[in-house]
């Protein structure tokens, strides 16, 4: 790239004046959703990433999205409470693939949300809450 914006890489990959670099090909950054509200309370955090086991397959490991469903660490519904409940209980977006978890307590759910509001507030490399489960 040269000082002025331009990259000069032709698709053949030999370098060729005047081409620029697509913008709707850089990643957006991941930016948490605002959530003032939030206390920190690990012994609550880990409540929830151990329930958070119900949505590790779409969700990832530690909420951290792989692609197949959305990184809730960079959404806005787990900032609240009713919209978080309506889609995990509720089935808000069963027609958009969302299964919905009626057999959770409302406390449950509340765990869950809370986890991931907790991992919304860790850098974005870090790992998350550890959790310990028995078999």
């Amino acid at each position: 790239m040269h000082d002025d914006g331009v990259f000069t890489r032709h698709e053949s990959g030999v370098d060729a004046p005047g081409l620029k670099r697509p913008h709707a090909i850089l990643p957006e950054p991941h930016v948490a959703p605002a959530d003032p509200d939030f206390k920190a309370d690990p012994a609550r955090a880990q409540t929830g990433a151990k329930l958070f086991v119900n949505c590790m397959l779409c969700h990832g490991q530690n909420a951290v999205a792989a692609g197949a469903a959305p990184d809730l660490r960079f959404s806005g519904v787990p900032a609240d409470a009713m919209a978080f409940a309506q889609v995990v209980r509720d089935g808000a977006l069963l027609p958009r693939g969302m299964p919905k978890f009626d057999d959770l307590t409302p406390a449950q759910v509340e765990d869950i949300r809370f986890y991931v509001r907790t991992r919304s507030h860790e850098p974005e490399d870090a790992v998350g809450v550890k959790t310990k489960f028995e078999f």
